[in-house]
Parts: C-alpha cells; sequence; structure tokens
C-alpha cells in the first residue's frame, strides 16, 4: 500500500493552503491500525535532522512555504497551533473495517 502525505495550512477563514505534496510511505502490513499510521505519517513529515534540533517538525520550511501565499506567520507562531492528522476517506475506510476486525 502506497500513502501520500500532504501537509496543509489551515486558515482562521478556513482556507485550506496545501504547502506541499511530495512527501508518503509505503507498507506492506495488511492490517494497519490508526496508530500505525499516524506513527508512519509524523517519521515522514519529520526532519532529518531532528535528532539534533529536536523539532518535531520543520517549523522555518513550513512557514516559508505559508508565505508563499502571501500569508505573513513565523515558525514560533506555528509551533503555537496543534499539528493534526487527517486520514483521506480511503485509508480512513480501511482503519475503520481493520478495527472492526479486530473486535
Amino acid at each position: 500500500m502506497n500513502i501520500d502525505v500532504h501537509e496543509f495550512a489551515v486558515l482562521d477563514d478556513g482556507r485550506r493552503l496545501t504547502l506541499h505534496q511530495d512527501r508518503g510511505f509505503s507498507t506492506s502490513a495488511t492490517h494497519m491500525t490508526a496508530d500505525h499510521a499516524e506513527g508512519s505519517v509524523l517519521t515522514t513529515v519529520l526532519p532529518d535532522d531532528a535528532e539534533v534540533t529536536g523539532d518535531d517538525h520543520s517549523w522555518e520550511w513550513l512557514a516559508s512555504l505559508i508565505r508563499d501565499h502571501g500569508i505573513a506567520v513565523t515558525p514560533e507562531q506555528l509551533k503555537t497551533v496543534p499539528y493534526v492528522i487527517e486520514f483521506g476517506p480511503r485509508l480512513s475506510a480501511l482503519l475503520d473495517s481493520g478495527d472492526r476486525q479486530e473486535r
């Protein structure tokens, strides 16, 4: 299974700005849980130098992508808002059906 990871920002007015959609991961898991999927997403977006910087996201890079859309934001501001993982409908359906099978 190949899973695409897109990062986006939700603005105060509800608009979503797609920041990038060039990442993802593959898995051969036959029964994926939501926790497994979330962990894989976080591993995918984790900065390469996370062990050195201690940052769980590339805040400066994400802020620059938002600024490219004409929105003034700093990395420090981004750190104060929740980082939410959402699954698309197809993956959600697979995770839901897997949860029902395990019960």
